[in-house]
C-alpha cells in the first residue's frame, strides 16, 4: 500500500492501470517518465565506465582503438535515448496528461523509440 502526499491510498498489486483513478495514473506517469531517462541517463555512464576502464587496463592498440569507438557509439547512442525519452512528448506534461497517449500526434511513438 503506497500513501500519497495528498491522502489517498493506492494498493497496485492486481490492478490494471486503466483501473486508477486519473490524478494517480498521473502520479504514476510522472514517476515513470522521469525514471525512464534517468535510467537511460545511467545506463550510459555505466557503459563509459567500463570502456574506460577497459582503455586503463589494456594496452593493446587495436583494443584501444576498438574501445574509443565504442565510446563514441555509446556516446551517441546514450545522448539519443536520453533526449528522446526525456521529450517524449512536446509539450512534456502530455506524457502523464494525454487521454491517449499512444495515438497522441504531439507524441513520439513509444515501442519505436524504445
Amino acid at each position: 500500500m503506497v500513501q500519497l502526499a495528498h491522502g489517498s491510498n493506492l494498493d497496485f498489486q492486481g490492478k490494471h492501470i486503466w483501473e486508477f483513478p486519473r490524478r494517480e495514473y498521473e502520479i504514476i506517469a510522472m514517476w515513470f517518465w522521469s525514471s525512464v531517462w534517468l535510467y537511460y541517463a545511467a545506463l550510459g555512464f555505466t557503459k563509459l565506465s567500463i570502456l574506460l576502464q577497459y582503455l586503463r587496463v589494456f594496452p593493446q592498440a587495436n583494443f584501444r582503438r576498438a574501445c574509443y569507438g565504442m565510446i563514441v557509439v555509446v556516446v551517441l547512442w546514450s545522448l539519443w535515448a536520453t533526449f528522446s525519452a526525456l521529450v517524449m512528448c512536446w509539450p512534456l506534461h502530455l506524457f502523464w496528461t494525454a487521454e491517449d497517449f499512444f495515438n497522441d500526434p504531439r507524441c513520439l511513438p513509444r515501442l519505436e523509440v524504445w
